[in-house]
């Protein structure tokens, strides 16, 4: 059977969320860019990327719990 892109996209999603992975994200963000969705910027994201051991030791809880909000799996996609 061959495995689609969705299929690969679907694998990767459910791969477990890492430190490493959030710190290149924040790392590698756009500058001066505008808020997405959350309405973070990116500069907020840097000041406070040493609180995320804390932040992603709460979001597995949370997960393990399963105290998130339905929201929280949907798609969020904005065209341009």
């Amino acid at each position: 059977m061959k495995r689609t892109n969705s299929w690969n996209t679907q694998k990767n999603l459910n791969r477990p969320t890492t430190r490493k992975k959030i710190e290149s994200v924040i790392t590698n963000f756009p500058r001066k860019k505008s808020p997405g969705p959350n309405s973070f910027t990116d500069e907020f994201c840097q000041v406070f990327k040493e609180a995320t051991p804390i932040l992603l030791k709460l979001f597995k809880k949370k997960i393990e719990e399963e105290i998130l909000h339905d929201s929280f799996y949907e798609d969020n996609t904005t065209s341009v």
